[in-house]
């Protein structure tokens, strides 16, 4: 069970921060508030596509 944990705790090639791994620091640990910001950032490709974007 430990392997399986340790697997998703490391980053993989696409999720890995790197040069940005600083900036993380500064985010909500409340997860509805850190959604929040995530909604505020990412669009789904759908949505853009209805409102013309």
């Amino acid at each position: 069970m430990d392997e399986i944990v340790e697997f998703y705790r490391r980053p993989s090639a696409t999720s890995d921060l790197g040069r940005h791994r600083e900036q993380v620091y500064g985010l909500p640990a409340d997860p509805e508030a850190l959604a929040a910001v995530v909604r505020g950032l990412l669009m789904h490709n759908h949505t853009a596509k209805v409102r013309g974007l």
